[in-house]
């Protein structure tokens, strides 16, 4: 799952879904997370704001409907693209689910050791990448 700035919500939002009982079918779909706030950020050191919108608007992106979800992931997409953000530099940025449950403060969700982790296919990428696209 990707998500810009998710230090604060994935760990909420994976409780909650515990809470309900939801948890095996979120993970049957979802094994990790990418934070691409995390990636932004190491890929395009000197920014003054990494907000999706600012960053939108500085790649000159369509950024008025911000905070819609359609809206964000196609700025996100669109983010990505033009900072040619790789495959690769996503993987090394991905948390596992249970990476974040391991943690117990939010700080430190973000230092547990990872290795390229394979929920994340190059096919998987690519199919999200066309449906984007196509809406």
């Amino acid at each position: 799952m990707f998500w810009h700035d998710c230090r604060f919500d994935a760990p909420i939002i994976l409780r909650e879904i515990q809470k309900y009982g939801l948890l095996d079918q979120f993970l049957s779909a979802v094994k990790g997370f990418v934070d691409t706030l995390e990636v932004l950020r190491a890929s395009l050191p000197g920014q003054t704001n990494y907000q999706l919108a600012s960053l939108a608007d500085t790649f000159k992106i369509n950024s008025e409907l911000a905070h819609d979800a359609l809206g964000d992931v196609r700025m996100l997409s669109g983010v990505l693209s033009a900072a040619n953000i790789s495959t690769s530099s996503l993987l090394r940025h991905a948390k596992t689910v249970s990476c974040i449950f391991q943690k117990e403060k939010v700080s430190q969700i973000w230092t547990c050791p990872h290795k390229y982790v394979t929920f994340f296919s190059r096919k998987t990428f690519n199919w999200v990448g066309k449906k984007i696209k196509k809406s």
